[in-house]
Formats: C-alpha cells, structure tokens, sequence
C-alpha cells in the first residue's frame, strides 16, 4: 500500500454560417419562465458522485439563443458549471463568470500562476475552486472573482475538484490524490498514487473514489482518509471520473465498462464494446450510457446489457449529458447530437461552426454539456460557449451554399460530385426532410451528416450515373427543427459531344474535373472523411488507434 500522509458520438451536409463574437442571438424569455424543476451544476459531471444525471426533462427540439467567445481550448475537455443565474467556466489562464440568460460577462480574474485552466471549477455555497496547469490551486469568491487562498501542488491540476463535507477534493500531475480543507486550503491527507491523477475524484456512500495512470482504482474513506481498496485495470481508467451510485461504483476503461461494489471493490459485472471509451460513463436510476471511439452510443440496462446503439458522425467528446428523457451528445467534430434515452431515436442535432474570431475551419465540442434553468450550454475549443432553449426564437429558413455542379455547369465528364451545404443557424437541420434530387429522382446514397462541415460525397454512386446530354435539374430541399423550409434548384448541362464514349475529359473547358474540389465553409474547407451519421443505427468502422486519454 502507497503512502497516505494525514494530519486528520453522403451527399448533403448541414454546415452552419460562423457566428460573430460576444452574445449574437436575442433571448426571448425572462428568468421567472427558466425551468422551476432545474437544479445547479455545481460539479463536472454533475454531482460529487459524478453521475452524469441531471433529473430534468429536456422539451426539444432548441435554438440557439446566444454566444460568447473565448480563448481557444486546444485538447481542453473540461466543462462549466452554474447556479442562479450565472455561468463559471475557464478561458485560458482567466476564469469567467457570465449571464446565464444572455451570455453577458459579469467578472473575469486572471489567476496569477499563468497556468491554463483545464479542469471544471466546483461551486460550493458563495466560493468557486479551481487548479491549473502550474499546480495552483484556488479558492475563488463568486461574488467577484476575488481569490481567497491558494495551495500549492507539485505539478499541474488537471483533476476536476469536488467538495463535500468542508473538504475539497482533487487529483494532481504530482501522482497525488489531496484532500484539503475547504475553508482554510490547508492539506487533511494525500494519497500518493504511482503515476498522475488525472480523473476527478467521486464521493459517495462514504468513500472518496479515483482512477490513476497507473491503473488502479483507489477507495478512501471520507471521514478517516485511510485506504479502503484498490482494484487494478487491464487499461487506464483515467478518461474519466468513477461513477458511484447506489452500492456500486462503475468506471469505463479501454474497451470496458466495470461496475464494482461500493463497499470491498468487488466485481458485479463489465460489458465490453468494439471500441474505447471516451468518456465515463453515465448512469440513470435503472439504466447507463456511453460513448466509444468508433462513432457510437450506446444505451445500457443498470446490468451491463446492451439495449440500443445510436451512430454519430465522429467520437464523442470528454462527457455526455442524462436527463429523464434525452442523452445530450457533443462530438469531436462539432456537432450535438440528443437521443431518446428509451430507445435511441434521434430528436435533435445542432452542428456548431467555429467562431469568427478565430481562424479554424471546425470545431469539437468539448467537455460535458449541461443544463440548467432550461437552457443547454456547451462549450467548443474555439473558446466558443453557446447556449440553447426550446422558447429561443428561429424564424430564418435554411440557407445553401458551396453546390457542385454549380448553376449553369456544362458537364463532360462523367466523375461527377453531387453535394451541397445546407445551412441553418437558429434550430439545426432535421435530417428526415433533407431531399437531393437531380431530374425528380432522388440520388443514390444523399443523406445529412451533422458531423461534416463540408459534403460527404459517395462517388461511387455518383460516378455510376450516366447522364444524357441535355439540361439536368438538380433540387435541394430541407427543413430546420423549428419547420423553416428550404427550397431551391438549378440547371446544370451535360455536352459530351467532343466525348462520345463517354470517358473523362481532362480538359479544363467548363465542368467539373475528374477530381472536384470539395465544398465546405468556412474557406478552404476541411477535407471530409466518410461516415455513417445522423444519429441513425448502421454501424461504422472502427475508428483506429485511439487518441491518448483526456484529463479533467
């Protein structure tokens, strides 16, 4: 035992305009009409026993009601929390409080160690804590942003704190677990583990629970800080915090979800899946979910047992969200995904675009997002935060951009790329209404990817189809969530006279080439990777070999 030190988740693709900086959509609703039945985020992942569950129901479809820009948050996956009507959450070295209803900045501090903030603060009566990069580590009035202590670890806080009982709680780079008091900053015990704590720890049923790097799972006691259990894992179970709820503790690691007693560390049961975790899981009164590396959710009994799996577009990022009726799903390709919890079914997706501050062409959903007072926040690593409402107003149909063929191209070649990006900031684009059609037909293999800031093109379909000399009518329609309709069509003119067995022309006189450019916006766009996306349930590739895990 190691040393305790005491003292006591195609053809047509969705891509959304960028949005300008500082709050951009007007609220359309007071405070008094926020959700009564609502409750504070005080904690990454929720609660202090870090179970992702949020006891509320979520009315969808939403809309974007505003947005706030921020100091980009390359490989950031920490989150944001809230109570009343005010939002905390780091940008860089600053840690920023704003308005819940209309994004409006109330105070921001610049903490004095220069280190960057990449972990949750934890809200607890009047006082924020937070740690960063340098091992700093502060206790932070909600009032104003004043410091009020600060301690000093060995190396960088990744580790999301938790406080409970007047003791805050949190893991370090220095391969320490710390227990402080949360009044006075100073050290009640720490825990030296053998690699960097990275995870958040969890409290509940009287223990403190924590993974580290060097794969063990650590129960302490809450009250006396002596060691209850280890367990070891065959892989790092630091992509997240350890779940606890009712006499069990669950954690996701590689390719597992274990679920353990609370009590002795004994195993009850672990589900394996094709791919790797990619965050913790999260766990519902009878059910739990997660996230795996190859594009898929999944939907779990309170046993392990497999019940539905959702695809998206791309990996989900460091946290999914539950309420009693919707999973919320952010990914690494910037899209927000929500499912039925009971079976899976897609009722909303938003695909965020990257701020116009800032010079990227896509943007991943970061950390876990939450929701509180009826408004879903989550945030981007363009140091975007965007909130969203079901009574947030979108009157604006979709829009179109980037077609190929473009109107009025004549065509030689028979290498021919059908795509569009179909546009819509306010609601989002419902995947169900989305039509490509070229001469009243629809085309082979069309549908909406969230996940894809430019078009997904299936050329093989596209280049199967040979197309009569003539003029060609091509129509794009959709609707956004909110029924907003898109309609709009175009001629393009097939002439291979100068090619009548039908081969590509390489010549550059009009048409496409063999190898079209790629639409997608912002300018230039991202190259596409094919997927099967939309929250339906094909299954995908695996995704490879998979990114190093997150810290918190």
């Amino acid at each position: 035992m190691k040393r305790i030190t005491t003292t006591r988740a195609v053809l047509a693709v969705v891509a959304l305009s960028a949005l300008a900086s500082g709050p951009l959509f007007a609220q359309t609703t007071s405070p008094d009409s926020a959700d009564p039945t609502a409750k504070a985020i005080e904690v990454f992942h929720g609660d202090a026993a870090r179970t992702g569950y949020d006891p509320v129901t979520i009315t969808l479809p939403l809309s974007t009601v505003w947005r706030v820009s921020g100091v980009a948050r390359a490989a950031d996956p920490a989150s944001m929390v809230a109570e009343d009507d005010t939002v905390y959450y780091g940008s860089g070295t600053n840690l920023v409080a704003v308005h819940l209803t209309d994004g409006q900045q109330r105070w921001s501090t610049a903490l004095p160690s220069d280190g960057k903030i990449l972990s949750t603060p934890a809200i607890s009566g009047s006082f924020l804590y937070v740690g960063t990069t340098t091992g700093s580590f502060y206790k932070i009035s909600r009032v104003d942003g004043s410091i009020v202590w600060t301690f000093k670890a060995g190396t960088g806080v990744l580790s999301s704190p938790v406080v409970s009982q007047d003791m805050v709680y949190f893991g370090s780079q220095d391969t320490n677990c710390y227990a402080l008091n949360a009044d006075t900053g100073k050290v009640v015990w720490q825990f030296a583990s053998n690699a960097p704590v990275n995870s958040p720890p969890s409290v509940g049923s009287g223990l403190v629970v924590f993974a580290s790097s060097d794969y063990n799972l650590y129960a302490f006691s809450q009250a006396t800080g002596r060691q209850s259990w280890s367990i070891q894992l065959p892989d790092d179970p630091s992509i997240g915090p350890p779940v606890i709820s009712g006499s069990s503790v669950c954690i996701g690691a590689g390719q597992w979800i274990y679920s353990f007693t609370v009590h002795g560390g004994a195993l009850r049961w672990k589900t394996r899946f094709d791919g790797n975790l990619v965050s913790s899981p999260v766990v519902g009164p009878n059910e739990i979910f997660a996230a795996t590396d190859d594009n898929k959710v999944y939907g779990l009994s309170d046993r392990g047992q497999i019940r539905w799996t959702a695809t998206v577009g791309a990996p989900a990022g460091s946290g999914i969200l539950l309420t009693q009726n919707a999973i919320i799903v952010g990914t690494k390709n910037g899209a927000l995904y929500a499912f039925d919890s009971n079976t899976g079914a897609l009722n909303w997706d938003y695909a965020v675009q990257p701020d116009a501050t800032v010079n990227v062409t896509k943007v991943k959903v970061t950390g876990q997002p939450i929701y509180v007072n009826g408004t879903l926040l989550a945030l981007t690593d363009d140091g975007a935060l965007t909130a969203f409402r079901h009574d947030g107003s979108d009157a604006a149909a979709p829009r179109i951009s980037a077609q190929l063929p473009k109107p009025g191209d004549v065509i030689k070649s028979t290498g021919l790329t059908f795509s569009a990006n179909v546009i819509d900031d306010g609601s989002g684009i419902d995947p169900s209404t989305v039509q490509f059609l070229l001469d009243g037909k629809s085309l082979p293999g069309a549908q909406y990817d969230a996940d894809q800031n430019g078009v997904v093109a299936d050329l093989k379909q596209a280049k199967a189809l040979d197309l009569i000399n003539g003029t060609h009518l091509i129509k794009v329609s959709a609707k956004d969530w909110r029924g907003n309709s898109l309609n709009t069509s175009w001629a393009v003119t097939v002439d291979r006279t100068l090619d009548p067995k039908g081969t590509e022309d390489d010549s550059d006189a009009g048409g496409q080439d063999e190898t079209p450019a790629t639409p997608g916006a912002p300018t230039p766009p991202p190259t596409p990777q094919p997927n099967n996306a939309g929250g339906g349930h094909t299954p995908n590739p695996p995704a490879g070999t998979p990114p190093p895990p997150p810290v918190f």
